[in-house]
């Protein structure tokens, strides 16, 4: 049955150097349930590998170790009350379930043990408050409000997940608790992509708690502890395809022509919905006789100058010079579906996704996958066909890194080799050249 055992930092061997380290480490309880399954918590004290008998899983008995009676008090205890739960166990051949296991933990604790004095979920709402009135330390700017929404999203989903399995707490996150978290949201039916963005936040909650020094925990950091994903076959609109969409005479529903005229102008200039949606005349400039945008990306804070196209040019005369005025970003992603049924976008597309563990593949008509972001995709991956250098196109899109470019762009293989072609390599020039040149 059960094997119980103290460790310092969830390590289960050190080597002599290391034994002799002055570096104080937390100590964990360990409970091994079976071969391939181990409880495990910090039992709230820390002690120098130096101090701690590797033998006895005890703290030796030297004077300046103050805290060694609490300790070994504490550590009898948790040996007691497990020691019953598995002799229990064992009478009626019976092994729990990992989660029986932590739940009988939670009891030890809510009987009059001290828990943490910082709370796991306290923490995640001092963060959020924070996050609500404080810049992003990276941008200098208020966090985003979707960021915000992604915050209380993962905090819901986690408390929910509390509610059906077991209490949650910094010394309680580990590899167990990631598996199981990742179980709950599949029966959950959610998607492969939506449990990653919550890793992604419970990891960012963790890093901050760990930096301020609430908890010792790493376990987040391993490299199993991974954020998942995977690539959604996201459609891009040819400029045909926009072009159709600019001649729908839409003069009789004012809501979906500024709909419209804000999607086409994120098509033709890469801006995201936070900034296309946000215009100004003052944006407007005359540069050596091109006119453009001038735009501060409100997401990254990069200002970037974006010549304008003619069929940008048509939108802002048909609006006395100024950009289309601003409406929610929801009311332009509902709308783009009915402008895009009116442009006849109804070639069907076929998206797998993972969702609830299974790959899961459904058809659609083009006009329904059509969103706000499909603008600027739609841009990066048209400017590059058309031959537009990578590096042009990346000052305007903010993408750091050509691979990460290449990875948001929709070109198919056929569509490189056409472009690949028009290459002077591939038209026979350079050969002839460096041939006639030897």
């Amino acid at each position: 049955m059960g094997k119980i055992s103290f460790v310092l930092n969830r390590k289960l061997s050190f080597t002599r150097q290391e034994q002799k380290s002055k570096t104080p480490l937390p100590i964990y309880f360990r409970y091994s349930i079976r071969q391939s399954t181990t409880l495990t918590h910090a039992i709230g004290f820390n002690i120098s590998p130096e101090d701690w008998d590797f033998n006895l899983q005890r703290p030796k008995n030297r004077m300046h170790i103050l805290a060694k009676e609490a300790i070994k008090q504490k550590q009898a205890n948790l040996e007691k009350y497990f020691t019953e739960y598995d002799f229990a166990n064992k009478a009626v051949g019976y092994t729990p379930s990992y989660k029986e296991a932590r739940k009988h933990l939670d009891k030890f604790y809510s009987n009059g043990e001290e828990e943490e004095q910082v709370t796991f979920f306290g923490f995640i709402d001092q963060f959020i408050k924070d996050a609500e009135h404080k810049p992003n330390a990276k941008t200098g700017k208020p966090v985003a409000k979707n960021t915000l929404n992604n915050y209380r999203s993962t905090k819901a989903n986690l408390e929910s997940f509390q509610k059906e399995n077991y209490k949650i707490s910094f010394d309680k996150i580990s590899l167990d608790f990631y598996y199981d978290f990742i179980d709950w949201c599949n029966k959950k039916e959610l998607s492969k992509n939506y449990i990653g963005k919550h890793i992604k936040v419970l990891k960012t909650f963790l890093n901050e708690a760990l930096e301020q020094g609430v908890t010792t925990n790493t376990a987040h950091k391993n490299t199993k502890f991974k954020i998942l994903g995977e690539e959604i076959d996201h459609i891009y609109l040819t400029v045909p395809e926009l072009e159709r969409i600019s001649k729908l005479d839409l003069s009789e529903t004012p809501a979906l022509n500024i709909a419209r005229d804000l999607f086409l102008i994120g098509a033709f200039t890469g801006l995201r919905v936070s900034d296309f949606n946000h215009l100004s005349a003052q944006n407007i400039k005359m540069v050596n006789g091109i006119q453009m945008f001038k735009v501060k990306a409100k997401k990254t804070a990069d200002r970037v100058a974006i010549p304008l196209h003619p069929i940008v040019l048509n939108i802002l005369k048909s609006n006395e010079g100024k950009p289309p005025k601003t409406i929610p970003d929801r009311q332009i992603n509902k709308h783009l579906k009915k402008i895009g049924q009116l442009a006849e976008l109804n070639d069907v597309e076929s998206i797998t996704k993972t969702i609830g563990g299974k790959e899961v593949t459904k058809n659609y008509k083009r006009f329904e996958l059509v969103s706000s972001h499909t603008a600027r995709r739609s841009f990066c991956t048209n400017a590059y066909l058309a031959g537009m250098a990578t590096l042009d196109i990346m000052a305007i899109s903010g993408h750091r890194t050509e691979q990460a470019f290449m990875t948001y762009i929709k070109v198919t293989a056929e569509q490189t080799a056409i472009k690949m072609a028009e290459h002077p390599f591939f038209q026979g020039s350079t050969v002839s050249k460096a041939t006639s040149k030897s």
